[in-house]
């Protein structure tokens, strides 16, 4: 819908007036306002959000040269809910390694939970399609409404490759699922007990007492 409201802008040494002028038979299908400027619009679109401590847990990993050019050309790759659509042939075409090698890094890759075998129900009556998939555990690419946040926490949890819990000394482990290895420890802030700079017996007796 074309509209035939106005905007005027007064500028003035310390602030900017808007005067929008909306004729009366558009007042009930047009809504003025003023939008705070997105700085990040267009800026951002081929970025993603990445859990540290999962990198902690790759780090640890130890992986090979070849598994780690398969991650970083699969996250290079991801869509949105993190999928990736790529097979052995691209694998091989890009980074100009061979088959074996691509299987390898990528069964280990799926071994340690950082790539997720997927299928997507293409169609009910026609087939199904097989994907690889960052672990929502390591990366989140989608759109941040509220139905997408929600729907990725769920999923967080079910293909966690290590577990966090407290030691004996208050600290928290992070725990590899399959060897039993912490291979970090998350330091916990401990509150300082607070002496008193004097206590009642040091202060000085009243003088009004008999």
């Amino acid at each position: 819908m074309k509209s035939n409201a106005t905007l005027k802008l007064t500028q003035t040494e310390t602030s900017k007036t808007v005067e929008i002028s909306i004729p009366n038979e558009e007042a009930e299908n047009v809504t003025a306002g003023i939008l705070k400027k997105n700085h990040l619009r267009g800026l951002y679109a081929d970025y993603c959000i990445l859990n540290q401590e999962f990198l902690k847990y790759i780090t640890s990993l130890k992986l090979k040269p070849a598994e780690y050019r398969i991650l970083f050309l699969v996250m290079s790759e991801m869509d949105k809910e993190n999928k990736v659509l790529l097979n052995n042939d691209l694998f091989m075409k890009k980074l100009k390694i061979s088959e074996k090698s691509v299987i390898e890094a990528v069964k280990s890759l799926v071994g340690y939970k950082i790539i997720l075998r997927q299928k997507l129900d293409v169609s009910r009556y026609e087939y199904e399609l097989n994907y690889d998939c960052i672990n929502p555990q390591f990366a989140f690419k989608n759109k941040g409404s509220v139905e997408n946040i929600t729907k990725h926490k769920a999923l967080i949890k079910q293909e966690t490759p290590y577990i966090k819990q407290y030691n004996t000394g208050g600290d928290i482990d992070l725990i590899n699922s399959n060897t039993g290895e912490v291979f970090e420890t998350i330091k916990q802030f401990t509150k300082k007990e607070i002496k008193p700079k004097f206590t009642i017996e040091d202060l000085p007796e009243s003088p009004f007492e008999e």
